[in-house]
């Protein structure tokens, strides 16, 4: 991934944001894909994945948040880049299994 256009809201791709989590983790993130027809198939046993399979349509287009009106909206707001979310959720998530033991 380009640094360079690592900007606070800088528009990743699903691929870019697992490979953003896999080097903020420091360990390889592995992740699978599915076919539509495979959410229809499997609706069939699951009414789970039946349920997920009605949210598809919603990733045939890009979800892009512009966040202009936003910034322009409260200039002193500080915007929080993936990169350090991500680093902030690993953050918490280790600080939570250490609380409890893990």
């Amino acid at each position: 991934m380009n640094h360079a256009t690592e900007a606070a809201d800088a528009r990743l791709t699903y691929r870019e944001l697992v490979q953003l989590a896999a080097a903020a983790s420091g360990r390889p993130l592995a992740y699978s894909t599915f076919r539509r027809w495979m959410f229809w198939l499997g609706g069939f046993g699951s009414n789970g994945l039946a349920e997920v399979a009605e949210f598809l349509p919603r990733y045939e287009c890009d979800n892009v948040f512009v966040s202009d009106k936003f910034k322009a909206r409260f200039p002193d707001f500080p915007v929080t880049s993936y990169r350090e979310g991500v680093r902030q959720i690993l953050a918490e998530k280790e600080a939570e299994g250490q609380s409890k033991g893990v």
